[in-house]
């Protein structure tokens, strides 16, 4: 925190920050983002303190400290937290943590700062901390936004979430949009397809500014042109993007027959990508979501597109194949490194890669278990050790509740040796799992959002296509896993949770498995995601390794037993800020991007040594 860097009662004027040497230390920077705004200043106002200078010392780190923030532009009354928080509870600097003195100082400078990113975040801020309104501080934000490039081979992110908050400052001041519009139509027609997700992102922009599609339709023309170039040079799943973007606009200016058109284009996207990939499971649901597609066709133009025909061939062709196949979720591993170096190769897998690379790097940090492994180490274990298998044990929950009681015995079978073994079993994983997170996922987790923001959209797109997410359910998966990325794991678990329960009763109802029972009075109920999980014929559908870990994590008594905690109110705030839930999200997070097309296509493309488009 900031009381630790400087003396908050040091009062620094515009004289000070015109002395600061500021400019000159911004040159210096590669990357024009926030971060790096943040550390280069930041490493400024060190050596200053050091040599003495406290007041161009304090004024560097204030404007590093605002540079920190991370902004939500969809957060309208919060949008900007701490860049980091702890599990211990600290944290990095808060917009609240700037005092009456600070204040004073923005407003001083924020009419002499040269740089337009500095311009903007103090102006920001000043425009959200002051109580009487200035709309001036508004206004210089909004312009600056404005000035940064939208033009470049990513639509950087962070120009992106900028001008986006500039769109809704704009709103919030009831001010004109065709500035923005024009800026950002001028941008959109000069994109192209190699800049990535440029033209999507600007197309985003353009929605939210409320721009009038009826009297710019070359915006559609370009979004279809780009979907055809995609199939062709990218790949079939980006070309539904591109498609999908465009049904959005039809869809506002209420073009029917071009909807219809639109949609069918996308629904035959699918079947054709069904039948050119290797796994069972991923066809059958992009089978399914041709299907779906083809029946959002209304029943009376259904004849012109030949939809029942279709939907019957598409039938015809469908996988009937649900088994989660091992040796497709983990495809990729992690080279064994001494223990010491872990950190420092889990963040290098992140490093300087685009976000699809980084995203597909940060679910393969880790391996899946090998419970099989693990259970045969178990037993070498007990079988070493004569006093834990003479004594047993007695397992407590964290409110001090005997959940679990196994007696002693030599013996190497019946009831009570199975249960030491999986105790046993079960402190093994644990100890991994701790490892695991903070060796790996949790360095790894902070490097991927320090260099990328990642979007619901970009994770409904994700959800869209993993065939372990119904259709209907995409968009509750993609909010779970966002929340996840801002690090709101309370919210992020609390939707997730319901939704895997979900996922593991809806394969065995589609394999003819019964989910319910029966009581006494003959009432029907389902069974819970413990009984569900205990399911023999389970197994046959997922593999045995991601049935042993949804156990430990959500069920099992002597294990994390998350679900039935949290459903029962028996968790504290301190549960989400845990190993075992960063795990637990991460592990969702690995299961949905296997089973989606971006594995597959970024694999290839890696195998091939060819950069992604």
């Amino acid at each position: 925190m900031s009381k630790y860097r400087y003396d908050l009662d040091l009062i620094v004027e515009l004289n000070d920050f015109k002395n600061s040497g500021y400019e000159e230390i911004l040159k210096l920077i590669k990357r024009d983002d926030y971060s790096s705004y943040w550390d280069i200043l930041s490493k400024s106002a060190k050596k200053e303190k050091e040599l003495g200078n406290d007041k161009k010392s304090k004024v560097l780190w204030l404007l590093a400290e605002a540079s920190s923030l991370m902004l939500n532009p969809k957060n309208i009354q919060t949008p900007y937290s701490p860049i980091m928080v702890m599990a211990n509870g600290t944290r990095s600097t808060d917009i609240s943590d700037f005092n009456e003195n600070d204040i004073a100082f923005f407003e001083n400078i924020v009419e002499h700062c040269s740089d337009i990113m500095l311009q903007a975040r103090i102006a920001d801020i000043l425009w959200l901390v002051k109580k009487k309104k200035n709309i001036r501080h508004l206004e210089i934000a909004v312009n600056c936004y404005l000035h940064f490039p939208t033009i470049d081979s990513e639509f950087k992110k962070h120009t992106k979430d900028n001008i986006e908050r500039a769109i809704r400052l704009t709103i919030i001041a009831k001010k004109p949009l065709t500035d923005i519009q024009n800026l950002l139509l001028k941008s959109f027609l000069e994109s192209k397809i190699e800049n990535n997700y440029q033209c999507l992102n600007i197309n985003e922009l353009l929605n939210l500014s409320r721009f009038d599609i009826g009297q710019n339709l070359e915006v559609i023309k370009k979004l279809e042109s780009f979907a055809e170039e995609s199939k062709k040079i990218i790949g079939l799943w980006k070309a539904r993007e591109y498609y999908q973007s465009a049904r959005v606009w039809y869809e506002s200016i209420n073009s029917i027959d071009n909807i219809n058109k639109i949609t069918q284009k996308i629904a035959e996207s699918y079947a054709k990508e069904a039948e050119t990939i290797n796994s069972p499971i991923n066809a059958s649901k992009l089978y399914e979501n041709a299907i779906q597609e083809y029946r959002l066709i209304p029943v009376k133009d259904r004849a012109t597109y030949k939809v029942d025909e279709r939907i019957e061939e598409i039938y015809h062709d469908m996988s009937t194949s649900n088994k989660l196949l091992h040796n497709e979720m983990q495809r990729f591993s992690s080279e064994k490194v001494d223990i010491t170096k872990i950190v420092e190769y889990s963040i290098s897998e992140i490093e300087n890669k685009n976000i699809d690379e980084a995203l597909l790097s940060f679910i393969n940090i880790c391996e899946f278990n090998d419970f099989d492994k693990l259970k045969k180490d178990a037993e070498k274990r007990l079988n070493k050790s004569f006093l834990s298998r003479l004594f047993g044990g007695v397992h407590y929950s964290a409110d001090a509740r005997v959940i679990s009681r196994s007696t002693g015995g030599l013996e190497n079978e019946g009831k009570d040796y199975d249960n030491q073994v999986e105790s046993q079993t079960i402190r093994d994983y644990t100890i991994g799992l701790d490892l695991n997170v903070k060796g790996s996922i949790y360095p790894s987790f902070e490097q991927f959002i320090l260099e990328h923001t990642i979007t619901k959209e970009y994770l409904h797109t994700i959800c869209l296509n993993s065939s372990i997410i119904p259709r209907d359910r995409a968009y509750i998966w993609a909010e779970g896993l966002y929340f996840g990325f801002e690090k709101n794991f309370l919210v992020s678990i609390h939707l997730l949770i319901p939704q895997v329960e979900h996922f593991i009763r809806s394969i065995l109802k589609y394999n003819k498995i019964r989910t319910t029972v029966f009581d006494n009075e003959g009432i029907e109920t389902e069974k819970g995601l413990s009984n569900l999980l205990e399911e023999s014929k389970l197994k046959e559908l997922i593999d045995i390794d991601i049935i042993s870990e949804l156990k430990i994590l959500l069920t099992n008594a002597i294990g994390y037993n998350l679900r039935n905690n949290i459903a029962h109110g028996l968790s504290s705030n301190n549960i989400f800020n845990s190993t075992q839930v960063l795990y637990l999200w991460w592990f969702v997070l690995k299961l949905v991007v296997m089973t989606s097309p971006l594995d597959n296509i970024i694999e290839e493309k890696l195998k091939n040594n060819n950069p992604l488009k």
